[in-house]
C-alpha cells in the first residue's frame, strides 16, 4: 500500500516532534528547585584555601553565592540553620608564563636579547562537597576540579596585577557555574 506523499510527511514531522518533546531525559528547572533534592536552604561558608597565594578567597565565596542566589530559589543561610552545607578548598593555584616577548640590543657592537613574559596561565584546583547537616551524608563530591585562564603580562605591575585579578575572577566564575550545576541540576 502506498501512502500518499503529505502523509508520508506528515508521519516523519509527527515522529520528529515526538522524538524532540521525549528528549533525552536532561532538563533545566525553572523553577529554581534541585533536581531530586528537597533542600529548603543553603549554607555557603568562605572556601577555604591550602594555597600559598592569599586573599582571594572572599571574592571566590561571593561569586559562588551570586550564582545562588541570581538562579536558585533556596535562601543562603548560615551553617546551623542551613539543610545543606556546600564545602569548598582551593589546594593549588599556579601561574606558569605562556607566551614571551623578546628584545634585541645591539650594545657596543654586541647583540644581547633580553626575554620577558609577555602572557601567564592561571590555573586553579579546588574540591567542593555538598554535605546534609544534620546526617553527615555527602549528596555530591568533587575533588580535582580545575580551571586555566590566561592573562596579559605588562611592563606595568599594577596593569599585570589587576589582569591577574580579573584571571581569578573568570575562574571563580567557572567554578561557580559548575558547582551550581552540580547542586541544581545533578549533573
Amino acid at each position: 500500500m502506498k501512502l500518499p506523499r503529505y502523509s508520508l510527511l506528515f508521519l516523519i514531522l509527527i515522529n520528529i516532534l515526538c522524538m524532540l518533546y521525549a528528549g533525552c531525559g536532561y532538563h533545566l528547572r525553572e523553577d529554581g528547585n534541585p533536581v531530586g533534592l528537597d533542600i529548603k536552604s543553603i549554607a555557603i561558608p568562605i572556601i577555604l584555601s591550602t594555597s600559598s597565594e592569599r586573599d582571594f578567597e572572599a571574592d571566590f565565596t561571593q561569586t559562588i553565592r551570586a550564582e545562588f542566589i541570581s538562579h536558585a530559589g533556596i535562601p543562603i543561610v548560615d551553617e546551623e540553620r542551613a539543610d545543606v552545607i556546600l564545602s569548598c578548598r582551593v589546594y593549588e593555584i599556579k601561574s606558569d608564563p605562556l607566551t614571551y616577548d623578546s628584545v634585541r640590543q645591539n650594545i657596543n657592537g654586541r647583540v644581547y636579547t633580553h626575554e620577558t613574559t609577555g602572557s601567564r596561565r592561571m590555573m586553579i584546583q579546588m574540591e567542593a562537597k555538598l554535605v546534609e547537616r544534620v546526617s553527615g551524608n555527602i549528596i555530591w563530591r568533587e575533588t580535582g576540579m580545575k580551571e586555566e585562564v590566561s592573562f596579559n603580562v605588562s611592563d606595568d605591575p599594577l596593569i599585570t596585577r589587576h589582569n591577574q585579578q580579573k584571571a581569578v575572577s573568570k575562574i571563580s566564575g567557572l567554578f561557580a557555574e559548575r558547582i551550581y550545576m552540580m547542586t541544581m541540576e545533578r549533573f
